[in-house]
């Protein structure tokens, strides 16, 4: 749900479609590579029946962009012998713009929310602020709620604190100049990030590599400087010489110093490169990739996100339950005495419930395996 792509994005498909009807089209969504956070992530604390009539919950953004530069700095952690257990964070700046936290290469949390508004200060998003204020202003200015979606959108974040531009690099001359707008839009976006640098750490209990793309990640010198100031306590050191000559490069530099216990790069994004692998992928080759991903991982964080997406849905379930199944704890309502039912889902109401039993309990993933009361048959009739 993205109010500002969606319309867009639908315009390019229907002219594809009338201007060249036999030639297949490939959505690669942006919200794909974030499907393997756990509940406890992307589960907002409204009233459960929110969530089940209209899946409100966080899907987030720029998926395509922070699958692309953690894949990348996975393999340089791995040159440097550092092959499991991976904890990146991406910093994805631009006009819009999100971090995500990364394990093992899958996605573990990430700043944007049901839609891309949520997250940091952008170029003219507010990002996160108290759910009250858009009562409090649609009263006080008469807002309908499109009009109030079109102002949180389209006139706040560096536009509206500054009153001078959306582009950084107009806020950072004017910084310059001595306008104290500017320099508050540019510094609560550097406290943003450093916060969100700081919680993902947490989450993942550490942190192996700090990753700056996109336009302002690639190219804002100073954002990066003042982002990183302060996060010494974590064992993060940049070459602040180095820093400020990396922008509008094509290469990926790494930017700490020598004796920093966590790696910090700037790493140019390239999700047209993304896309167009993912796009060439035969349908048979994604079938196996998925299946190996399930066997190796054993686990299945949202089986009904899964189950829509496969294309041999018997196939891919086969192996993963050949290979011991994993579901979300959030699948399961336990009582007192240690059981627990799992919830077979139908639409948007709950079907039916089936005692199960449940083995080792998996931390990163808020997991656990079934052990007992399931067959593939169950999980096929999901829908």
């Amino acid at each position: 749900f993205a109010p500002l792509h969606t319309g867009a994005h639908l315009m390019g498909i229907y002219g594809c479609t009338e201007v060249m009807p036999t030639v297949p089209q490939v959505l690669v969504f942006d919200t794909a590579f974030h499907q393997t956070m756990p509940e406890k992530a992307y589960f907002y604390p409204l009233s459960y029946d929110m969530y089940e009539d209209y899946k409100i919950r966080r899907y987030g953004a720029h998926g395509t962009s922070h699958r692309y530069v953690s894949a990348i700095m996975r393999e340089i952690l791995a040159k440097e012998g550092k092959t499991e257990d991976t904890k990146i964070i991406t910093c994805h700046l631009g006009n819009g713009s999100s971090i995500s936290a990364v394990r093992d290469g899958k996605c573990v949390d990430t700043s944007m929310g049901l839609t891309p508004l949520e997250g940091v200060e952008m170029g003219t998003r507010c990002g996160s602020i108290d759910p009250a204020i858009v009562t409090f202003i649609m009263e006080k200015k008469g807002y309908t709620p499109a009009e109030m979606n079109d102002y949180m959108n389209k006139k706040c974040g560096f536009l509206g604190v500054s009153g001078i531009s959306s582009d950084s690099r107009d806020i950072e001359a004017a910084i310059l100049e001595g306008n104290p707008l500017a320099r508050r839009a540019a510094f609560t976006l550097a406290y943003q990030i450093k916060k969100y640098i700081g919680s993902y750490t947490a989450a993942m209990d550490g942190v192996d590599a700090i990753v700056w793309t996109a336009g302002m990640g690639e190219n804002n010198t100073e954002l990066r400087d003042r982002a990183c100031s302060g996060l010494e306590f974590f064992g993060v050191k940049i070459n602040t010489e180095l820093n400020a000559k990396i922008h509008h490069q094509s290469e990926t530099v790494e930017i700490s110093t020598p004796d920093s216990k966590v790696k910090v790069y700037v790493l140019p994004t390239n999700e047209e490169l993304m896309i167009a692998n993912l796009s060439a992928t035969t349908p048979e080759e994604a079938i196996a990739e998925l299946a190996k991903a399930m066997s190796d991982n054993k686990f299945i964080s949202n089986p009904e996100a899964l189950v829509a997406a496969a294309m041999d849905r018997e196939q891919i379930l086969s192996t993963a339950m050949g290979e011991g199944l994993w579901l979300s704890a959030g699948w399961f309502v336990f009582a007192e005495d240690g059981s627990a039912t799992v919830w077979k889902q139908g639409g948007n109401s709950r079907l039916s419930a089936q005692a199960v039993t449940l083995g080792e309990y998996n931390e990163n993933y808020d997991c656990y395996r079934v052990l007992e009361g399931l067959t593939e048959e169950d999980y096929i009739a999901w829908p």
